[in-house]
């Protein structure tokens, strides 16, 4: 901005020199305020200074992003995050099956729960989870900060196929780490297939189940109105599955029996021929061709009958122990169907 010190002078409203001269050549007039183009040196300091500093900063970034790491989300994991632990490291399947409200996930959140509460367990020692906020998420309903009075774990939704993982480790070697990866499935995509030929073929994922865990809601099979569709129910997902062949051999079945603390004890004999006919009829139709077990759970006994997590260990060990390469090796298999499957499941397994 142009000033002028001399008193008296109008050069700044009328463009005229009070002493006649040319402007270039008068010492009072100048173009630019002194302290403006000082202010004005000071700000390009300031930007040459800031422009630096930020050149800096982008080359620290650039160093920092070569070392960065992709991390997990915490929340259940995908088929393809599945895939990436399974073909990484050693890694046990499980099948977690059954109709809504029949314990899955209930049974899930307690052996969470077992291992974070105690040092170890059977042995074993928690070696960390990339799905640990869900498993927040789920087990918050069963928490004295939910406000809710009697503990409850919310349904899976309906949805696609996703995974919860757990990481143990012997605690004799602590180097033998187990990755376990439970399928987080709604009950209603198991209701579908006891009824459905063609959604058992569609379930390929039961044919890379190191263990499939089918559940029976132990309160159903002991009232009489309600055992015969929950029996009907469990073995029609059974026979479906077998007879789809997306359940190979290899695959260990385990009967649970949940919610053992529901039993009906007031007619205890007749329930427990009832559920002895029932174990026969399992191993008989398929005791030659899979390993079969069955297993009596309470994870929350109501009335306090049975220590939390009552029948699990049994259930853990055989998930840590035994795996479809006990006795098989794997192989890859080329990929028949018209879509893509997932790397996850492009195997197979000698028999």
């Amino acid at each position: 901005m142009a000033s002028c010190n001399e008193d008296g002078c109008s050069v700044l409203t009328l463009g005229k020199c009070v002493n006649g001269l040319e402007l270039d050549e008068c010492p009072h007039y100048s173009k630019e305020d002194n302290d403006n183009v000082a202010a004005q040196e000071i700000n390009d300091e300031d930007l040459d200074q800031d422009d630096q500093d930020n050149q800096s900063f982008l080359k620290a970034n650039e160093v920092n992003r070569e070392n960065l790491k992709d991390v997990h989300s915490g929340k259940a994991l995908t088929l393809d995050e599945a895939n990436k632990i399974a073909k990484s490291v050693l890694a046990r399947v499980i099948v977690l099956a059954g109709m809504p409200e029949a314990g899955k996930t209930t049974l899930l959140l307690t052996l969470m729960h077992l291992f974070s509460s105690k040092l170890s367990f059977k042995e074993y020692i928690f070696a960390g989870s990339q799905t640990l906020i869900d498993f927040e998420e789920k087990s918050h309903p069963s928490k004295i900060d939910s406000d809710i009075s009697t503990p409850e774990t919310g349904r899976t939704p309906v949805g696609p196929h996703t995974f919860m993982h757990i990481g143990v480790a012997d605690l004799a070697t602590l180097n033998n780490k187990i990755n376990l990866l439970f399928t987080d499935i709604s009950g209603e995509t198991f209701k579908a297939l006891k009824d459905s030929a063609e959604e058992c073929q569609k379930f390929e994922l039961g044919a890379r189940a190191d263990h499939f865990v089918l559940f029976f809601d132990t309160k159903d099979l002991t009232s009489l109105k309600e055992r015969a569709n929950s029996k009907a129910a469990g073995l029609g997902m059974l026979r479906g599955l077998t007879e789809a062949g997306t359940l190979l051999p290899t695959t260990k079945i385990q009967i649970v029996f949940s919610k053992w603390d529901l039993f009906d004890q007031e007619k205890k004999e007749n329930n427990l021929q009832f559920l002895e006919v029932l174990k026969d009829e399992i191993r008989k139709n398929y005791g030659e061709k899979y390993a079969v077990s069955f297993y009596e759970i309470s994870c929350r006994s109501k009335d306090g009958t049975f220590t939390f997590g009552y029948g699990l260990d049994k259930l853990f060990l055989s998930w840590v122990n035994q795996s479809q390469l006990d006795h098989n090796e794997i192989q890859n298999s080329e990929v028949e169907n018209e879509f893509e499957l997932s790397q996850f499941l492009k195997f197979k397994y000698n028999q």
